[in-house]
């Protein structure tokens, strides 16, 4: 394992920790809602992919906010920091009813 500064390490270990919270939180979603499919909303934790890369893995990703237009995301990752996602560039894991709605949109 490479030498990594304090903050560094630091860094990482958040990371990890939120993660692991995000695994958390995912798994009583699961428990409430079901595996079915959930559009994106505010508080939901979910699996980003980017587009046409759902076989590499997705991000585990809060979302924090979605735009008024509908088609753009905010979403905080385990690094803490927030990004916009247009949403027709991501797929949600085990979102058919999202997936649907951005094929009506094209």
């Amino acid at each position: 394992m490479p030498n990594h500064s304090d903050e560094d390490k630091a860094k990482i270990e958040k990371m990890i920790s939120k993660h692991k919270e995000f695994e958390n939180r995912a798994r009583e979603q699961r428990r409430v809602y079901g595996s079915g499919p959930m559009l994106p909303k505010p508080g939901l934790i979910m699996r980003v992919y980017a587009k046409g890369k759902v076989n590499v893995g997705g991000m585990l990703a809060e979302i924090k906010k979605v735009a008024e237009d509908g088609k753009t995301i905010f979403a905080e990752l385990t690094s803490g920091k927030v990004y916009s996602f247009p949403i027709d560039q991501l797929q949600f894991a085990k979102s058919k009813l999202a997936n649907d709605h951005l094929r009506r949109d094209k």
